[in-house]
């Protein structure tokens, strides 16, 4: 069952704390992204994982327990969780330094960085801009994160892989919204703001931060959520919506997402929801 393969997949880390194991989540993925969803731990893998496209991973979804970098597994995994965002589409959710540690820590032929290479400048202007996502390219000045990067590479010498992977995560771990499964949400029902918002998603809130002066604009406690619905694309070709009800019987609120995890961020946050409750499942979903 996926518990049991979680716990497995813990213990390589050297993490044997039930609390921790309980922050991480097995998802299965179909295709690139045609389904994501975290599973329960009483799921049977061979009921789930029925295509051949169909694949396995682990994700942290919580991070209450201090980080601790004993195990060489355990910084490896927990690299890799940010490091992904570090690729394509996140570099304005974590800062433009980290843009540094991430190269750091793919040493070219899994040695220490050249010091030839790293007195060099590097990140032309399409590379820079692959990590940054889409929408959000206008509100970036390349040249500033280019000469921050520049910078700050020539100023290193001597970094092992894993002393860079380290570094990286202790630096993402300062950010805002470090601790929270981020998305892109491209419109939002109740925000008028000039471009998408970034949707931040833990085990006791969901928040939406403008990403030009990383405000928050929206906290909404998951406790608090009623119904969870939804929503086809507004346009053809567009991205699916999620609706949220949320409040009390006196105070009722609504809001809509528009984003094209939606169908994910709707099997996250009712995983998350059923994690907290005695019953097995969460009476919201539609």
């Amino acid at each position: 069952v996926a518990g049991e393969v979680l716990e497995e997949l813990c213990g390589q880390m050297g993490i044997t704390d039930l609390q921790e194991v309980q922050e991480f989540a097995l998802f299965l993925i179909k295709g690139e992204g045609e389904l994501v969803r975290p599973l329960s731990s009483h799921e049977y893998l061979n009921s789930v994982v029925t295509d051949q496209d169909m694949s396995l991973h682990s994700r942290r979804l919580g991070w209450e327990t201090p980080l601790h970098f004993d195990h060489p597994t355990y910084t490896e995994t927990h690299y890799g969780q940010p490091a992904p965002e570090q690729g394509p589409g996140s570099l304005s959710i974590v800062g433009a330094s980290s843009v540094m540690w991430h190269h750091m820590a793919h040493p070219v032929q899994g040695g220490p960085w050249p010091q030839a290479q790293m007195t060099q400048t590097v990140h032309p202007r399409q590379e820079l801009l692959a990590y940054i996502p889409k929408p959000l390219q206008w509100q970036v000045k390349i040249a500033n994160i280019k000469s921050l990067v520049d910078q700050e590479l020539r100023q290193m010498r001597g970094y092992s892989s894993q002393r860079a992977q380290i570094d990286f995560i202790e630096t993402t771990s300062l950010l805002p919204l470090f601790g929270y499964t981020v998305y892109v949400v491209l419109r939002v029902s109740k925000l008028v703001l000039p471009g998408p918002v970034l949707l931040g998603l833990n085990r006791q809130h969901l928040v939406l931060m403008d990403p030009s002066s990383q405000k928050l604009c929206c906290s909404i406690p998951l406790k608090d959520l009623q119904r969870l619905h939804l929503l086809s694309p507004l346009e053809d070709n567009g991205p699916p919506g999620l609706e949220l009800n949320y409040g009390s019987a006196d105070n009722p609120q609504t809001i809509w997402l528009e984003l094209p995890q939606a169908q994910e961020l709707q099997h996250t946050i009712v995983f998350l929801l059923e994690g907290s409750m005695s019953s097995t499942q969460w009476p919201g979903l539609s």
